[in-house]
Order: C-alpha cells, then sequence, then structure tokens
C-alpha cells in the first residue's frame, strides 16, 4: 500500500471508491491543480505576445535565464513546461516540452 507519492502526505490521496460517492463539486474539489504539482519547477513568466508564440510551439529567444526545465506562465495562467538551453551570445532559448490545452484554448 502507497503511504505518500511526490512528496504527497497520505491524507491527500483519495480512492476511487471515496470519489465515485461524491458529487461532481467534491469531485472536483479533491484535484489538485497543475500548477501545484510542478511546485519545485523555477517560473518563467512571459508576456501575452511570447506566451502566443510559446503555445504555439515556438522556440523563444530569452533574454537571460539557467538552463534547465520551467514552468512557463502568463497572465497567471499555467501555460506548460518549458525548457532553457544555453543560445548564442549569452541568450537562453526556451523550447515548449509540455503544453496545456487550457492554454492553447487560451492564446490561440
Amino acid at each position: 500500500r502507497r503511504l505518500s507519492t511526490g512528496g504527497w502526505p497520505a491524507d491527500m490521496m483519495v480512492t476511487p471508491e471515496q470519489l465515485s460517492g461524491q458529487s461532481a463539486l467534491a469531485r472536483q474539489a479533491a484535484l489538485v491543480p497543475v500548477s501545484t504539482w510542478l511546485r519545485d519547477l523555477p517560473v518563467l513568466p512571459l508576456d501575452a505576445d511570447l506566451a502566443r508564440r510559446f503555445v504555439q510551439g515556438q522556440r523563444l529567444r530569452m533574454d537571460a535565464g539557467q538552463a534547465g526545465l520551467v514552468a512557463v506562465m502568463s497572465e497567471g495562467i499555467l501555460l506548460g513546461t518549458g525548457e532553457l538551453r544555453p543560445g548564442e551570445e549569452g541568450h537562453a532559448v526556451l523550447h515548449p516540452a509540455r503544453l496545456l490545452p487550457s492554454a492553447q484554448a487560451h492564446y490561440l
């Protein structure tokens, strides 16, 4: 029996049987937002123009940033995850990794 996963305590876990007996509203309340699951990633904020390009799958030249996986947000909306890689002339390049459908619906 699993007592925890990913640093989440057992008291946050819900069994399928518990969910089946709940209303749709209660089931929704049991969900943890995706942004919370990405809590260990640094957040990279984008303006609306860059966000639109990001959700289209474009790589973006950024002024700076530490290489690695990041949670990408714009206007308080989680767009997905990306990877910052070293670029030319001291810039970084943001490569989209995973895009959320909700972000694509908002920006496309």
